[in-house]
């Protein structure tokens, strides 16, 4: 009887204090960045990416994606859809791969299946170091400025399609685009 008051004691205790240590939720560290951290690498498509992507675009939403995330599949078409819509609105869709380099030939199989056609990239050991300061896990997405500065809330999980148009049409006129 003492054995399983002190497992049941042992597991209770492991159940609470497991998660007040490793609770991001507010993401106080993600609050201190006011800038995308500086990149260079090659999109899917072998062509060069820098933060200088940011200053052809009067807004830019960064998605943070992977292979193995089922939310992730669910949102990408909804990102292609923007992608082509919001482009008349100098708006930009960048696409993460936090696995990319593990997975990389699992990565390009599901682009092409999903035939997306918005830039994505295999970001490098760097980026992602930088990255995981910022985010509790994927889907992430974040959005940012011409002067590369991150504007709005990081969001973390899956939206809909509908739910990110209104965020980028409430930041880009926040940021005084004329749309």
């Amino acid at each position: 009887m003492r054995k399983i008051t002190f497992v049941l004691l042992l597991a209770t205790f492991c159940l609470v204090f497991a998660g007040c240590g490793t609770s991001r939720e507010k993401q106080p560290e993600a609050a201190l960045f006011k800038t995308f951290p500086e990149f260079k690498t090659v999109d899917t498509n072998d062509k060069p990416i820098s933060n200088d992507i940011f200053k052809q675009h009067d807004l830019t939403l960064v998605n943070v994606w992977g292979t193995y995330c089922l939310p992730c599949k669910d949102e990408l078409p909804a990102l292609e859809n923007l992608s082509k819509e919001m482009k008349a609105k100098n708006v930009n869709i960048i696409g993460i791969i936090s696995d990319g380099k593990e997975q990389e030939v699992t990565a390009y199989r599901m682009m092409k299946e999903m035939k997306l056609t918005f830039t994505n990239v295999i970001p490098t050991d760097e980026l992602m170091k930088q990255l995981r300061k910022r985010l509790i896990g994927v889907p992430s997405s974040m959005f940012v400025n011409k002067k590369g500065e991150i504007v709005g809330e990081l969001v973390t999980g899956a939206r809909t399609e509908e739910q990110y148009r209104m965020m980028l049409n409430d930041l880009l006129q926040k940021e005084g685009v004329k749309q």
